[in-house]
């Protein structure tokens, strides 16, 4: 009797360690969207069987979304997802469109929105919508990461009124990389440009974010991304979360 006691205390202390103590965090995953189908230059037709793998990280929506030519939407749907999922997350959905013509060029976006309605991840394709005849698929064929920060790591605490990214990139446009900065209540604290001069080309960048914040201690999520123009739709985006003080 004594042996299975002193098994039971033993078992009772490892899970004790097991547990995390109050108030420390438990990193949560990037969150990561990777669009199987369809794939850029696809030809579609209704509906779209929209297909996709992703880590949600702390997304508490997704948004599945078309927009026309003019940057007009033609299609929506919301999806709400577990945040708590750390599991690769296996998404896929039916968009029925309508267009007025035989064919009309759109854009596919899928994004993750955390819920202070901040994006955390976009990915986007360019395809050509048909009324009538057979979908296209273009082959998928991977690709490197288009964005990786090296400094600040996730959940970083930061201090000092002041964040300095350090990373690479390679626009998919020759528009600027937004990097854009949100408290925690979904506000934007600071929006930074970076140039582009040559598309398709990887260059390394350094820059310094400035920051105020009324609190002791803040989260914070970094939020990076390019657009067709500077002030039409998003095409890329991903992001980062981290612990801001003064």
């Amino acid at each position: 009797m004594a042996a299975i006691k002193l098994t039971w205390q033993i078992l009772w202390i490892l899970s004790l360690l097991a547990i995390p103590t109050a108030g420390q965090g438990v990193a949560q995953p990037a969150p990561m969207i990777a669009l199987l189908t369809p794939t850029e230059g696809s030809i579609m037709i209704s509906p779209i069987a929209v297909s996709a793998e992703m880590t949600l990280g702390e997304a508490s929506l997704v948004r599945l979304e078309m927009t026309n030519g003019q940057n007009q939407t033609i299609a929506r749907q919301l999806h709400r997802v577990n945040a708590s999922t750390d599991d690769l997350f296996e998404y896929a959905a039916s968009l029925p469109f309508e267009i007025p013509t035989e064919s009309a060029p759109a854009r596919l976006s899928l994004m993750l929105i955390d819920s202070q309605n901040r994006p955390l991840c976009l990915r986007s394709a360019a395809l050509t919508l048909q009324s009538d005849g057979n979908a296209v698929f273009q082959t998928l064929t991977p690709s490197s990461p288009w964005l990786v920060i090296t400094s600040p790591e996730p959940d970083d605490l930061i201090s000092g009124g002041e964040i300095e990214v350090t990373g690479q990139v390679t626009p998919l446009t020759d528009n600027p990389v937004f990097f854009e900065l949100y408290s925690n209540s979904g506000r934007i604290l600071m929006t930074i440009q970076l140039a582009v001069e040559q598309p398709g080309t990887a260059v390394d960048f350094t820059l310094t974010i400035p920051y105020t914040i009324p609190a002791e201690q803040a989260d914070a999520l970094l939020v990076i991304r390019q657009s067709t123009s500077p002030y039409n739709e998003t095409i890329i985006l991903d992001s980062l979360s981290f612990t801001i003080s003064p």
